[in-house]
Protein backbone atom coordinates (compact mmCIF):
# COMPACT_ATOMS: atom_id res chain seq x y z
CA UNK A 1 0.00 0.00 0.00
CA UNK A 2 2.60 2.56 1.18
CA UNK A 3 4.71 1.50 -1.99
CA UNK A 4 1.56 2.53 -4.17
CA UNK A 5 0.94 5.46 -2.95
CA UNK A 6 4.87 6.48 -3.36
CA UNK A 7 4.42 5.12 -7.27
CA UNK A 8 1.64 7.42 -7.49
CA UNK A 9 3.12 11.15 -5.75
CA UNK A 10 4.30 13.05 -8.71
CA UNK A 11 7.55 14.78 -7.68
CA UNK A 12 7.09 18.87 -9.29
CA UNK A 13 9.19 18.94 -12.06
CA UNK A 14 11.99 21.84 -11.68
CA UNK A 15 13.51 23.24 -14.72
CA UNK A 16 17.31 23.20 -15.34
CA UNK A 17 19.50 26.52 -13.45
CA UNK A 18 18.97 29.72 -15.50
CA UNK A 19 22.40 30.68 -16.65
CA UNK A 20 24.00 33.64 -13.77
CA UNK A 21 24.55 35.49 -17.19
CA UNK A 22 20.91 35.43 -17.82
CA UNK A 23 18.92 38.24 -17.03
CA UNK A 24 15.14 36.87 -16.04
CA UNK A 25 12.59 36.88 -18.08
CA UNK A 26 9.72 37.90 -16.15
CA UNK A 27 8.32 41.08 -16.63
CA UNK A 28 7.60 41.54 -13.05
CA UNK A 29 11.94 41.11 -11.69
CA UNK A 30 13.20 42.74 -14.94
CA UNK A 31 10.52 45.50 -13.58
CA UNK A 32 12.13 44.85 -10.49
CA UNK A 33 15.87 45.54 -11.45
CA UNK A 34 14.99 48.77 -12.95
CA UNK A 35 13.67 50.44 -9.97
CA UNK A 36 17.21 49.63 -7.81
CA UNK A 37 18.96 50.63 -10.57
CA UNK A 38 17.38 53.81 -10.77
CA UNK A 39 16.52 53.99 -6.84
CA UNK A 40 20.52 53.56 -6.27
CA UNK A 41 21.29 55.96 -9.41
CA UNK A 42 19.48 58.61 -7.80
CA UNK A 43 20.70 57.92 -4.20
CA UNK A 44 24.60 58.00 -5.21
CA UNK A 45 24.19 61.28 -7.25
CA UNK A 46 24.35 62.98 -3.80
CA UNK A 47 27.43 61.23 -2.49
CA UNK A 48 29.99 62.64 -3.48
CA UNK A 49 28.95 65.86 -3.16
CA UNK A 50 26.59 66.06 0.35
CA UNK A 51 29.61 65.51 2.98
CA UNK A 52 31.37 69.21 1.20
CA UNK A 53 27.96 70.70 1.44
CA UNK A 54 27.39 69.66 4.74
CA UNK A 55 31.03 71.32 5.81
CA UNK A 56 30.95 74.40 3.60
CA UNK A 57 27.31 75.29 3.72
CA UNK A 58 26.20 74.25 6.63
CA UNK A 59 29.39 75.17 8.90
CA UNK A 60 29.55 71.45 10.38
CA UNK A 61 32.88 70.11 12.21
CA UNK A 62 34.67 66.82 11.11
CA UNK A 63 33.49 65.41 14.63
CA UNK A 64 29.74 65.55 12.52
CA UNK A 65 30.33 62.64 10.86
CA UNK A 66 31.44 60.46 13.92
CA UNK A 67 28.57 61.53 15.76
CA UNK A 68 26.25 60.84 12.38
CA UNK A 69 27.80 56.99 12.19
CA UNK A 70 27.51 56.31 15.42
CA UNK A 71 24.09 57.35 15.44
CA UNK A 72 23.24 55.09 12.50
CA UNK A 73 24.70 51.94 14.31
CA UNK A 74 22.38 52.67 17.24
CA UNK A 75 19.14 53.37 15.14
CA UNK A 76 20.09 50.33 12.97
CA UNK A 77 20.21 47.69 16.40
CA UNK A 78 17.05 48.93 17.27
CA UNK A 79 14.86 49.45 13.85
CA UNK A 80 16.51 45.82 12.63
CA UNK A 81 14.42 43.44 13.89
CA UNK A 82 11.38 45.83 13.58
CA UNK A 83 11.85 45.37 9.28
CA UNK A 84 12.54 42.11 9.96
CA UNK A 85 8.97 42.06 11.58
CA UNK A 86 7.28 44.05 9.14
CA UNK A 87 8.51 42.07 6.46
CA UNK A 88 7.01 38.49 7.95
CA UNK A 89 3.96 40.01 8.25
CA UNK A 90 3.33 42.10 5.17
CA UNK A 91 5.67 41.16 2.35
CA UNK A 92 9.29 42.70 0.97
CA UNK A 93 7.42 45.08 -1.20
CA UNK A 94 5.45 46.85 1.77
CA UNK A 95 9.14 47.51 3.22
CA UNK A 96 11.07 48.99 -0.15
CA UNK A 97 7.88 50.84 -0.27
CA UNK A 98 7.98 52.59 3.35
CA UNK A 99 11.67 52.45 3.50
CA UNK A 100 12.21 54.04 -0.31
CA UNK A 101 10.05 56.96 0.73
CA UNK A 102 11.78 57.71 4.14
CA UNK A 103 15.21 57.64 2.21
CA UNK A 104 13.58 60.33 -0.62
CA UNK A 105 12.58 62.74 2.24
CA UNK A 106 15.74 62.47 3.64
CA UNK A 107 17.46 63.88 0.07
CA UNK A 108 15.17 66.36 -0.20
CA UNK A 109 15.28 67.81 3.67
CA UNK A 110 18.89 68.06 3.16
CA UNK A 111 18.44 70.55 0.81
CA UNK A 112 16.30 72.79 2.68
CA UNK A 113 17.53 73.05 6.08
CA UNK A 114 19.65 76.09 7.23
CA UNK A 115 21.81 74.61 9.90
CA UNK A 116 24.14 71.58 10.21
CA UNK A 117 22.74 70.24 14.07
CA UNK A 118 19.18 69.83 12.67
CA UNK A 119 20.77 67.07 10.28
CA UNK A 120 21.32 65.04 12.98
CA UNK A 121 17.41 63.98 12.97
CA UNK A 122 17.99 64.07 9.44
CA UNK A 123 20.04 61.32 10.18
CA UNK A 124 18.04 59.30 12.09
CA UNK A 125 15.65 59.21 9.90
CA UNK A 126 18.06 58.11 7.28
CA UNK A 127 19.01 55.34 9.96
CA UNK A 128 15.66 54.11 10.78
CA UNK A 129 14.84 53.51 6.68
CA UNK A 130 17.88 52.88 4.96
CA UNK A 131 17.53 49.28 6.65
CA UNK A 132 14.19 48.50 5.64
CA UNK A 133 15.76 49.15 2.09
CA UNK A 134 18.50 46.96 2.32
CA UNK A 135 16.64 43.98 3.89
CA UNK A 136 13.78 44.43 1.85
CA UNK A 137 16.12 44.20 -1.56
CA UNK A 138 16.98 40.90 -0.52
CA UNK A 139 13.95 39.52 0.63
CA UNK A 140 12.17 40.50 -2.69
CA UNK A 141 14.86 39.20 -4.82
CA UNK A 142 13.98 35.77 -2.97
CA UNK A 143 10.34 36.29 -3.59
CA UNK A 144 11.29 36.87 -7.29
CA UNK A 145 12.95 33.92 -7.97
CA UNK A 146 10.91 31.01 -9.43
CA UNK A 147 12.54 28.14 -7.90
CA UNK A 148 15.30 27.70 -5.46
CA UNK A 149 17.73 27.55 -7.70
CA UNK A 150 17.13 30.86 -9.04
CA UNK A 151 17.84 32.97 -6.17
CA UNK A 152 21.43 33.44 -6.55
CA UNK A 153 21.13 34.57 -9.94
CA UNK A 154 18.63 37.10 -8.79
CA UNK A 155 20.68 38.49 -5.78
CA UNK A 156 23.46 38.69 -8.05
CA UNK A 157 21.58 40.75 -10.48
CA UNK A 158 19.75 42.54 -7.53
CA UNK A 159 23.57 43.70 -6.70
CA UNK A 160 24.47 44.32 -9.95
CA UNK A 161 21.92 46.93 -10.65
CA UNK A 162 22.75 48.63 -7.45
CA UNK A 163 26.19 48.91 -8.25
CA UNK A 164 26.38 49.91 -11.68
CA UNK A 165 23.63 52.89 -10.80
CA UNK A 166 25.54 53.77 -7.79
CA UNK A 167 28.83 53.82 -9.47
CA UNK A 168 27.41 55.92 -12.52
CA UNK A 169 25.91 58.69 -10.81
CA UNK A 170 28.60 60.06 -8.89
CA UNK A 171 31.21 60.60 -12.24
CA UNK A 172 27.72 62.38 -13.15
CA UNK A 173 27.13 64.72 -10.33
CA UNK A 174 30.88 65.94 -10.01
CA UNK A 175 30.10 67.38 -13.51
CA UNK A 176 26.72 68.40 -12.82
CA UNK A 177 27.62 70.18 -9.61
CA UNK A 178 29.91 73.19 -11.02
CA UNK A 179 26.59 74.34 -13.23
CA UNK A 180 23.99 73.58 -10.82
CA UNK A 181 25.04 73.64 -7.34
CA UNK A 182 24.30 71.32 -4.52
CA UNK A 183 20.81 71.69 -3.42
CA UNK A 184 19.42 71.09 -6.83
CA UNK A 185 21.01 67.28 -7.06
CA UNK A 186 19.41 66.84 -3.53
CA UNK A 187 16.41 67.78 -4.85
CA UNK A 188 16.61 65.54 -8.13
CA UNK A 189 18.35 62.66 -6.24
CA UNK A 190 14.90 62.59 -4.02
CA UNK A 191 12.53 62.38 -7.45
CA UNK A 192 14.97 59.41 -8.43
CA UNK A 193 14.97 57.54 -5.00
CA UNK A 194 11.03 58.00 -5.40
CA UNK A 195 10.59 56.86 -8.70
CA UNK A 196 12.29 53.95 -8.41
CA UNK A 197 10.54 53.01 -5.30
CA UNK A 198 7.69 53.07 -7.03
CA UNK A 199 8.99 51.06 -10.01
CA UNK A 200 9.81 48.37 -8.12
CA UNK A 201 7.03 47.92 -5.76
CA UNK A 202 4.42 48.43 -8.72
CA UNK A 203 2.73 45.60 -9.76
CA UNK A 204 4.23 43.84 -12.94
CA UNK A 205 1.24 42.16 -15.58
CA UNK A 206 1.83 38.24 -15.98
CA UNK A 207 3.65 37.16 -19.10
CA UNK A 208 -0.48 35.70 -19.69
CA UNK A 209 -1.56 38.92 -19.36
CA UNK A 210 1.60 40.49 -21.50
CA UNK A 211 0.71 37.83 -24.36
CA UNK A 212 -2.69 38.59 -24.64
CA UNK A 213 -2.13 42.58 -24.76
CA UNK A 214 0.38 41.67 -27.45
CA UNK A 215 -1.85 39.75 -29.64
CA UNK A 216 -5.05 42.18 -29.02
Amino acid sequence: MVARLLRCTHKERVPAARSLRALPNEPGARQFLFGVWLFWFGAAIVWPVLPAYIINDLDAPTAYFAAAQLMAALCGVFIQRRWGKLGDERGATRMLLLSGIGASIVAAVWGVIPYYWIGFAVEVFASLSWPGHMLGLTLRSVELAEHESDRSAMLGWTNLAQGSGACLSPLIASWLVMHTGVVPLLFVSAALRLAGTLVMTRPASSQAEVAVSTAN
